[in-house]
């Protein structure tokens, strides 16, 4: 069965509120309950454009150079008529190019997608493998099959999308070399009925598990995975609901904590040095925030938070561990978003509150570039 986005972290808590201020001025945290010291708020758009009709927009890419966006949507018509799909989209013009991958049976579950490191291909994954789009023809070029006994439960592609790790169904991990088309299977062990997710570690083999067992009582597991030596490195046990995310380079990971297992509102920044298996740094995050999705600039640096109430996307600089910027409409908040590797550009499907529904009316630019870390 193909999965909606495994990162997605939900909660209706959050102690964030919309606030009217002036746009693109530095304001006060006020508004924002326990954060100290001042923030950006990014109102303004670079470039915007009328969007068209897509319905409700599950995952969210943009292109490495932040011309083009995919987007998982369906939408249902008069008829009740279902209509689930893939559509690539211009981001100068908001046209939609391409449709792929139709499907009119239902709303499809579908695995994480990924761009190839030109942004001409699309790779999109299946239980029993991946289907390479060319963004151009919208036609598939490449098809990658999975063994036949190993059925895919979950994807992580590295950074450049050559090489994926899936977890599959029987408890293991396959590694998949997308030059070679060739896999290596992982007998891993992992209870079958637990929620669980790899990432490549790098430009390597070595992976990251998060494992969370089903049941009350049940503590999450993050491991490192050596699949030559077959070496398991216990990473972290918690009781508490985490989400993960290793930097491109594979040496660290920062583990987003909630400390309260019955609230997925993160309360908490760890930084891990996957080199040492060891916690280089924890702090608070301020204010507790929940969110949709959590992404990582290339350089690992800052951390682009998509919030769950009001729907801004939130920059926070994990160098420094401070909030910088609020980034979203003034009067609205972003439906989904993606942003350039570099965290220069942050490019969203973005609309009004409109009684308590968000309804996307634009697909919107904005510049970020001053707002990244290293930045002067």
């Amino acid at each position: 069965m193909r999965t909606l986005n495994a990162f997605f972290m939900v909660c209706a808590l959050s102690m964030l509120t919309p606030m009217a201020v002036a746009e693109d001025s530095p304001v006060t945290q006020d508004g924002l309950g326990l954060l100290h010291g001042t923030f950006t708020r990014v109102t303004k758009a670079s470039e915007e454009r009328d969007l068209p009709a897509l319905g409700y927009v599950g995952e969210f890419l943009v292109t490495p150079d932040g011309q083009k966006v995919a987007c998982h949507c369906w939408s249902v018509d008069e008829k009740h008529q279902v209509l689930d799909r893939v559509v690539i989209m211009d981001v100068a013009t908001a046209k939609v190019e391409q449709s792929l991958d139709e499907d009119k049976n239902g709303i499809a579950e579908r695995m994480p997608m990924h761009f190839t490191a030109d942004g001409k291909t699309l790779l999109m994954g299946y239980n029993n493998g991946i289907d390479a789009y060319d963004l151009k023809s919208g036609l598939v070029v490449k098809e990658y099959h999975a063994p036949k006994d190993r059925s895919l439960v979950g994807y992580s592609y590295s950074e450049d999308a050559t090489k994926v790790v899936a977890m599959t169904e029987d408890g293991g991990a396959l590694v998949w070399d997308l030059i070679g088309d060739k896999t290596t299977y992982v007998k891993l062990d992992l209870p079958k009925e637990s929620s669980r997710i790899a990432f490549l570690l790098g430009g390597g083999d070595d992976f990251l598990v998060v494992n969370r067992p089903s049941g009350e009582g049940a503590k999450t597991r993050i491991t490192i995975v050596d699949p030559k030596s077959m070496k398991v490195t216990l990473l972290k046990e918690s009781l508490a609901n985490v989400v993960v995310r290793p930097t491109s380079d594979g040496k660290r990971a920062y583990i987003f904590v909630a400390e309260d297992p019955q609230k997925e509102v993160c309360t908490s920044i760890e930084e891990w040095d996957l080199r040492t298996a060891k916690l280089t740094k924890k702090e608070p995050l301020q204010p507790p925030l929940a969110s949709i999705n959590l992404k990582l600039s290339s350089d690992g640096e800052t951390l682009f938070l998509h919030e769950y109430l009001a729907r801004p996307v939130i920059m926070w600089n994990l160098k420094q561990g401070k909030f910088v910027a609020s980034v979203g409409p003034n009067l609205g908040g972003c439906q989904a978003f993606d942003m350039t590797p570099d965290g220069k550009k942050v490019i969203a499907f973005v609309g009004p509150w409109i009684e308590g529904t968000l309804v996307p009316k634009k697909l919107a630019v904005y510049d970020t570039s001053a707002l990244v870390v290293g930045t002067k």
